[in-house]
């Protein structure tokens, strides 16, 4: 850790451009002209996987901006100052906001010992990955993730959690940054995941120190989605019924409203992000992929990624491992 914290503290090009100048470098190229409050664009965030890690740069302030996609940052050193939907608070060492998309939210002037981990997650992996991980109860962690990954819901939500006394939640952290900068790509992905998904369900533990998060009541739509999650492969919407004792047209009209996205859509979701999976991580054929995913030939599985990437699996597959 000794070694990685040596690297982290080292200045990049842009934080030293960022102190000669005295101003914030605009490397994304963020549209002020059109918005004064630009929302980040996901641009090669999510390249090698559906989740990124990056220090946030330092000697400069951070503009009112938004995301298209959920952001942790976590204090590994030092302080920083947020604004988030206009309220400030004070994060200190081993503490972490959670945001969701369009929370707005503005960063203070960044000093040279304070080390900023930003943890970017994209939206469509949350129904997959994360949720059929989490607590099946309520809490206020698993409704965040759940609102998230609802598309039609009023996203803004964000939470502040403090880790300092919890040396696992830290733990988890310091392994999540030593896989992201010090592991080769075609390692990372499946254990930076695996990580995550750990640390989601210790800091639904940690102390709150401030949210504008309410809870309300998902249940039993977690369990359905987890039940989704396990058994996609030959899952029907009417055994799904049977299963947790729905009518199947009440069940179908039950997830398109809280979920957004229809059973089928749920089913294409799961699929493709475990098709993805398994090209990244695995050599295995087309043709087995998707036995594996629930497929009975090879074309469905083109027709799926056609449908959701407007791309072949082929191109996927080979652009991955670019």
């Amino acid at each position: 850790m000794k070694e990685l914290l040596k690297q982290l503290h080292a200045v990049t090009a842009l934080e030293d451009l960022q102190k000669k100048t005295g101003k914030n470098i605009n490397t994304m190229n963020l549209n002020y002209n059109s918005s004064i409050v630009p929302e980040i664009p996901k641009v090669d965030f999510f390249k090698y996987g559906n989740i990124s890690l990056n220090k946030h740069s330092r000697f400069s302030y951070t503009p009112a901006h938004t995301h298209s996609f959920i952001e942790i940052n976590y204090v590994l050193n030092g302080s920083c100052t947020q604004r988030l939907n206009g309220e400030k608070f004070q994060l200190e060492k081993e503490q972490l906001v959670i945001l969701d998309q369009k929370v707005i939210q503005q960063i203070d002037y960044v000093d040279s010992e304070d080390i900023i981990i930003n943890i970017l997650l994209e939206n469509e992996s949350i129904q997959n990955r994360i949720l059929p991980n989490l607590s099946p109860s309520s809490n206020l962690i698993t409704d965040f993730f759940f609102q998230a990954a609802n598309g039609q819901h009023e996203h803004g939500n964000y939470i502040i959690l403090d880790t300092a006394g919890n040396p696992l939640a830290n733990k988890m952290i310091e392994s999540l940054l030593l896989a992201a900068f010090n592991r080769r790509n075609s390692e990372k992905e499946l254990l930076i995941n695996l990580l995550y998904c750990a640390l989601m369900v210790e800091i639904s533990h940690l102390p709150v120190i401030s949210t504008n998060k309410k809870i309300t009541t998902n249940d039993p739509l977690i369990q359905i989605l987890k039940y989704i999650n396990d058994n996609y492969t030959d899952v029907s919407l009417k055994s799904l019924g049977q299963t947790f004792g729905y009518n199947k047209n009440y069940l179908s009209n039950l997830l398109k409203d809280k979920t957004g996205s229809s059973f089928q859509e749920l089913i294409d979701q799961k699929r493709l992000s475990e098709a993805k999976r398994l090209m990244s991580e695995t050599d295995e054929s087309l043709s087995t992929i998707a036995m594996k995913i629930g497929y009975k030939s090879v074309p469905s599985i083109f027709k799926l990624f056609q449908k959701e990437t407007g791309q072949t699996p082929n191109f996927f597959r080979h652009n991955k491992t670019e």
